[in-house]
Parts: C-alpha cells; sequence; structure tokens
C-alpha cells in the first residue's frame, strides 16, 4: 500500500517541464491504454477516447485551443492564467486529448439523458486521473485542462477536424505534459479527520 501512496502523491499539476519524452509514444499510448482498460466505468459503457499528440500536431491542437476559446476568456475569469496554460501546451512535449464518445453514451448508458450525462462526466474524470497518474508514475509532469467552452456550438470542430476523429467525440479535456524538472510545492490539506470518518 505505501508504493501505490507514494504514486498517488507523484501525481500534481505541473505547468514547467521539460519538452521532450523518455518514452516512444507507442510505449506511452499502451501503458496509459491498459491502464485506462483496468479502470472502472458506469456499466462498463467504456465511453472515454484519447489522442496523444506530439511534435507539430500537439502545437497545432493548443494553436486551435487559444483560438477557439481566448475570445471566451476575460480577466475577471482568469483570463491571464488561462493564456498561460495555452502556452505550457504549445511548448509541451506531448498533450493527451480527451474525448467522450457520444455514441457509446447512448449505446451502452441505459439511464435518461440527465443520467447519461453524469455517468459521462465520472468516466471522463476517472479516465484522466487514471492517465495522470501514470504519467506521474513514469516521470513526467502534467497539468489538466478543461478547454471544452462551447462544445455544443461546434467550437471543438476544427480539433476533431485536425485528429480525424468520429463526429459523436465530444471534446472533453487536455493534459499537456513533459518529463518533470521539480515537483511543485506541497499545497496545504485539510486534516485526514475531516476527509474520512469511522461510524458505528
Amino acid at each position: 500500500m505505501s508504493e501505490l501512496l507514494t504514486s498517488l502523491a507523484k501525481r500534481r499539476s505541473v505547468y514547467q517541464f521539460e519538452n521532450r519524452l523518455n518514452h516512444q509514444p507507442e510505449e506511452l499510448a499502451s501503458t496509459i491504454g491498459q491502464a485506462v482498460m483496468a479502470a472502472p466505468s458506469a456499466f462498463n459503457s467504456q465511453t472515454s477516447r484519447i489522442v496523444l499528440v506530439t511534435g507539430s500536431k500537439n502545437h497545432k491542437v493548443w494553436e486551435l485551443i487559444r483560438q477557439a476559446q481566448e475570445p471566451l476568456l476575460d480577466e475577471d475569469s482568469g483570463g491571464d492564467f488561462y493564456r498561460m496554460v495555452f502556452d505550457t501546451g504549445q511548448n509541451a512535449a506531448a498533450s493527451l486529448i480527451f474525448f467522450e464518445d457520444q455514441a457509446a453514451v447512448e449505446a451502452n448508458i441505459p439511464a435518461n439523458p440527465e443520467r447519461q450525462t453524469l455517468y459521462k462526466e465520472k468516466n471522463a474524470a476517472i479516465t484522466q486521473y487514471t492517465a495522470w497518474l501514470v504519467l506521474a508514475d513514469l516521470g513526467y509532469g502534467a497539468c489538466l485542462q478543461h478547454f471544452n467552452i462551447g462544445a455544443k456550438e461546434g467550437y471543438d470542430q476544427s480539433i476533431k477536424d485536425l485528429l480525424q476523429v468520429p463526429d459523436s467525440w465530444e471534446l472533453n479535456a487536455q493534459m499537456p505534459f513533459g518529463l518533470l524538472k521539480d515537483l511543485p510545492d506541497a499545497k496545504e490539506k485539510l486534516p485526514i479527520d475531516q476527509i474520512i470518518q469511522i461510524q458505528d
């Protein structure tokens, strides 16, 4: 169990990392894929999809994200921070681009639309956290972003066109990453007894 906790502690939001990889993209994709296959999904619906982009394709993806999202940001909503994230993404060695396949949602989750949306988001969160843990365990720094504002209006269409993914895939999140330099300073956490209780 101590090894598990050590691996969990390695996962942090990292915005400064080296623009290089210590693994071939095929190896990364295989390891992440196996981890995601071992993770749960509601009704075993397996709705999450991932595209690993590197090099010039990574740069182009983040250029499109910037073009689509920047007009929707203002200073009150953290515009300067998000512009920093755009730069982080474009300068990353690679990124994981997360989608949810709406066709799989409708086919595999026997629920009303409201619950389908709820379960879909749970699936996405588990998949993204799993992939993040794998990257951290392999020595990479990464951060998770959700630049999907306006997906229903088609703001993600240019990215789907670039990556040539099915139209039923909905952009959900992005995770730029590169070789870890240093972990950020530790964050203050709540006392454990405020997080979990024992009752009998």
